[in-house]
C-alpha cells in the first residue's frame, strides 16, 4: 500500500517504498510536489494504510499512507511546503 492517486475516471496505486539509501521504515515522496494535508503528529500510532499526508502535485492530491503498523517519527514537512521526490517524509518504529 501507498500513494493512492485519484481522477474522476479512474485510481492508480503506486507503492511508496523505493529502494533508498534511507533506513528500513523511512518513507519517501514519491513525486515531487506541495504538502497541502498533514494528518497526523509526529509520536502518533499509526495503522496500516492510514493516510498521514497529502501531496499535491499537477492540480492532483495524492494521499501518502502509512506502509505498515507503527509509531509516525520524524515528520518533518509541513503544510505549504514543497517536497522533491525522493526526499524522507517521515518513519515508522515499532
Amino acid at each position: 500500500m501507498g500513494l493512492e492517486i485519484y481522477d474522476d475516471d479512474e485510481t492508480i496505486d503506486k507503492p511508496a517504498r523505493v529502494a533508498t539509501s534511507y533506513p528500513s521504515g523511512t518513507v519517501i515522496a514519491p513525486m515531487a510536489g506541495l504538502v497541502v494535508k498533514v494528518l497526523v503528529k509526529d509520536g502518533e500510532k499509526v495503522q496500516e494504510g492510514q493516510p498521514v499526508l497529502v501531496l499535491e502535485a499537477m492540480k492532483m492530491e495524492h494521499v501518502v499512507k502509512a506502509p505498515a503498523n507503527g509509531y509516525v517519527r520524524g515528520l518533518e514537512v509541513k503544510v505549504g511546503q514543497s517536497v522533491q521526490d525522493g526526499v524522507k517524509l517521515f518513519a515508522l518504529k515499532d
